[in-house]
């Protein structure tokens, strides 16, 4: 942890809540955090899987508690083990009751934070999430079982407000690491009590990296002190109005950065379609170059189309037809929508693997395009994004001009 270019200011109740900001000027590429988690544990949607290292192979059933463990974290020491602690709480409970509980994934989780130490100061934002899905669910499955846990003198280990507190703070503060490996693919849910206190940004200044589980936190551009220190909680490819839906599920706020309050989004136009009278760009209703009007129907209309037409892409679809599916949706969508850039990256994915695809024109111009789009969304941070050959190949301006102008005459 580099805390030394940065300093804890806010307060918890604050606009904001508590923050980073940069003590210091801090060049881009510079590592500002780096972080063990404090916690780790399952999404709660995993399914049937190792509560400690959350694969879904070889599983058994712990001989004290009843959870299921693979193999290897069965067999692990006590003292190398997460489930250990957690373990001798849960053997006090039935395993059927742990097996019947709908969100035995939410329970483990919550029991194991509340054995951890160093979270209690993270925002949990517990009155927002009272009465809503999630909540309930802690309630009424969660809060039954760990509140049978009794300690030597026969009270509950854990009273209610604060196993609703554990729930809040793993929902709003977790970051998901997802592990692929030869032997093991698993997403997993990290706590990391430094980095939770990064605020959200939509264009942010600093970037996140996983090293093993460990979490390392860069500037992806010049930051000037007294700055914020941001990352981008969701994707930075999404849309405002995906952005916002989980911003308000999820972090319970809304998020007022430069690009949420930028129709246009700073001018990538994510959402954006196409005029159907001259081609130009259409935000938020009008054309921006001959100024006919397109109804919120219209818009609508053409992207469920594109949409339907993009998951039909996306599943078994062969070279010629991403190709030209890339370009029946470039006719109706703008360059940046992003429908059409998550086909752009399932084209490049599959390129990689293609001969054909990967001397086709196409691919260069996506690979270009992703590299100016993700450049306008988060500056200085495009190197990491896309491999070397691509990179070499963009930095040949001749090679640029030709594969995007190919691509232009073929729409035409």
């Amino acid at each position: 942890m580099c805390s030394a270019v940065y300093t804890v200011q806010g307060q918890a109740a604050d606009q904001g809540g508590r923050h980073l900001v940069a003590t210091t000027d801090i060049p881009a590429g510079q590592l500002v955090i780096r972080e063990d988690p404090v916690f780790i544990g399952p999404r709660r949607t995993a399914g049937r899987v190792c509560m400690v290292c959350c694969q879904g192979e070889l599983l058994v059933s712990c001989h004290r508690c009843g959870l299921l463990l693979c193999q290897q974290c069965s067999s692990a020491p006590p003292s190398c083990s997460l489930h250990t602690r957690e373990c001798s709480l849960l053997s006090q409970v039935s395993p059927l009751a742990l097996h019947e509980c709908e969100s035995v994934h939410s329970l483990v989780c919550v029991a194991r934070l509340l054995l951890t130490e160093g979270w209690d100061q993270l925002e949990g934002q517990v009155d927002c999430r009272a009465g809503t899905q999630a909540w309930e669910v802690i309630e009424n499955c969660v809060v039954p079982v760990l509140m049978k846990i009794k300690g030597v003198d026969g009270r509950p280990v854990f009273t209610k407000e604060r196993i609703h507190l554990a729930a809040g703070v793993i929902d709003t503060n977790a970051f998901e690491l997802k592990v692929h490996t030869k032997n093991k693919k698993a997403t997993l849910r990290c706590l990391y009590t430094q980095a939770a206190r990064l605020n959200n940004s939509c264009v942010p200044n600093c970037t996140k990296e996983f090293s093993g589980d460990s979490l390392e936190i860069y500037t992806s551009q010049p930051v000037v002190a007294g700055t914020q220190l941001t990352i981008c909680y969701t994707g930075l490819l999404q849309p405002s109005c995906v952005r916002q839906q989980i911003f308000r599920q999820s972090k319970h706020f809304q998020c007022g950065c430069q690009r949420c309050k930028d129709p246009t989004e700073c001018g990538t136009y994510l959402s954006s379609i196409l005029c159907p009278v001259c081609g130009g760009l259409v935000s938020p209703d009008m054309c921006q170059s001959c100024g006919h009007v397109c109804t919120a129907e219209l818009q609508s209309s053409v992207t469920q189309l594109a949409e339907e037409m993009a998951r039909s892409l996306l599943v078994g679809s062969d070279c010629v037809q991403l190709r030209e599916g890339l370009l029946d949706l470039r006719a109706v969508l703008s360059c940046n929508h992003h429908i059409l850039t998550r086909v752009k990256q399932v084209f490049i994915q599959h390129a990689g693997q293609c001969r054909p695809c990967r001397s086709h024109p196409s691919y260069l111009a996506c690979s270009v395009e992703m590299l100016q789009l993700i450049n306008k969304l988060q500056p200085g941070h495009t190197l990491a994004r896309l491999d070397e050959t691509i990179l070499n190949r963009v930095a040949g301006s001749k090679a640029k001009q030709i594969g995007l102008s190919k691509i232009r005459r073929k729409q035409k």
